[in-house]
């Protein structure tokens, strides 16, 4: 099981930090597809790419547990046994994302 608490995610930037999380706690259940919806811009691939693959000028706070791990305080070596065979984001576009003939083509 994959689950957060209090998950805030914040971007450094020459104005000072942006939100782009704020205070989310959620869980995702083992063996069932998942699937988040919302708004451009409300913060759905932030929240999934905080799970392991966020740039460096973000700050994530609060906690993320894969089962018994907590993911913020495993470092980048211990992430990398993680990714791909434990976790995995597919992004907002799956149609081209999932098709390998379309790989960096442009989105319909």
């Amino acid at each position: 099981e994959l689950y957060t608490k209090d998950l805030c995610v914040r971007f450094a930037t020459r104005s000072g930090d942006i939100p782009a999380v704020n205070h989310v706690s959620l869980a995702f259940s083992e063996r069932q597809v998942t699937g988040i919806i919302g708004e451009t811009g409300s913060g759905k691939s932030v929240l999934g790419l905080s799970f392991s693959l966020l740039q460096s000028n973000a700050s994530v706070t609060g906690q993320i547990f894969l089962g018994e791990r907590e993911l913020t305080a495993l470092s980048e070596r211990e992430l990398c046994t993680v990714r791909g065979r434990e976790i995995a984001l597919v992004a907002q576009n799956p149609a081209t994302s999932l098709n390998p003939s379309r790989a960096g083509g442009t989105p319909d």
